[in-house]
């Protein structure tokens, strides 16, 4: 959808969120009829969520300890070393848009 709307084609961006809206519906009551020989397989157990909280856990905690040796290793560089890390074009829009929002 949002490549269509960069696109620019109104036509095209109406037709496809209809043929969304018209899925959503066909999925609805199929689910309606037919779901209770699905609930096993797609509602959340306890055992699944419990599964999902440990792996975001430990998906945050591998972050941030990339995160502490990605600074660690910034911050003992000398600055023009530092500066060459990063996309100078991209820093100086987030300056500009920083000191425009203050």
């Amino acid at each position: 959808t949002s490549s269509l709307i960069q696109v620019g084609s109104p036509k095209h961006v109406r037709a496809h969120i209809k043929r969304g809206v018209l899925l959503e519906i066909r999925v609805q009551r199929f689910m309606a009829a037919q779901g209770h020989a699905f609930a096993s397989r797609y509602y959340r157990t306890e055992e699944s969520i419990t599964n999902w909280e440990k792996s975001t856990r430990h998906f945050e905690r591998i972050r941030a300890v990339h995160a502490s040796a990605l600074v660690h290793h910034v911050a003992s560089l000398d600055g023009d070393r530092a500066l060459r890390l990063v996309d100078q074009e991209a820093l100086a829009h987030f300056l500009r848009r920083r000191n425009t929002s203050r």
